[in-house]
């Protein structure tokens, strides 16, 4: 079972992305974004620590995430708005439209970045400050073959990605296996909610509240 909650877990939907399995990525986050936050009294899961949560949210909801710490990376998954439009400093913005989006059609089909075909599960920081337009075509069944493969470079993912991987595996050994032996007398349920480290978020800070800039030039069109 997965728990959005905390910043120890938040990168782990978007792993299927490096494994060229990025269907996955999409379904799991739109589930998530569906169960765990609500408009009202507890909807917001978890401890929200400094904003790290609600930057989950948003982002998710947007379309991307900064998966890896220091990674100018944005992992993509499915966007909820059919059209979002950041203003990234200036004159110039870069949008985000989800063609035929639904609860339903949550599947990226095909996608095009500034009017060329984008086949990656993945985009760089420098894609979204210099503007531009990201369009997603949407329907109900996976498009398996989308974002598997850069097709010009036959790879799944930046390098730096099995780097990610071996690093949260080692903190997942460290936090899961070492901390409960390392501590017996306290609950496991202790240990892993409430003793655990803060990850950071990717640039431009370490900290939720970093983003807040950013946010603030984020308009959602619908």
């Amino acid at each position: 079972m997965y728990y959005v909650g905390d910043e120890f877990s938040m990168h782990a939907p978007f792993m299927y992305n490096a494994i060229g399995a990025p269907w996955k990525t999409q379904k799991v986050v739109r589930e998530i974004l569906a169960k765990y936050f609500f408009d009202h009294a507890g909807g917001l899961p978890g401890n929200d620590d400094c904003g790290q949560v609600s930057s989950w949210y948003v982002f998710g909801a947007m379309g991307f995430y900064p998966a890896n710490p220091g990674d100018p990376i944005y992992q993509i998954c499915s966007p909820v708005f059919d059209k979002v439009q950041i203003d990234v400093g200036e004159g110039k913005v870069f949008t985000i439209i989800a063609n035929n989006n639904s609860k339903e059609n949550l599947y990226i089909q095909s996608a095009t970045l500034n009017g060329k075909p984008y086949h990656l599960s993945w985009l760089h920081h420098n894609a979204i400050i210099e503007g531009g337009e990201l369009i997603f075509e949407m329907g109900p069944v996976p498009n398996r073959d989308w974002g598997k493969i850069d097709i010009g470079t036959n790879k799944t993912q930046p390098c730096t990605d099995l780097i990610f991987l071996i690093f949260n595996l080692l903190i997942d050994w460290d936090l899961m296996i070492k901390e409960p032996l390392r501590y017996p007398h306290q609950k496991r349920k202790n240990n892993l909610l409430y003793r655990l480290p803060a990850l950071p978020m990717s640039p431009p800070t370490a900290t939720g509240t970093g983003w807040r800039s950013f946010f603030d030039r984020v308009q959602v069109i619908a």
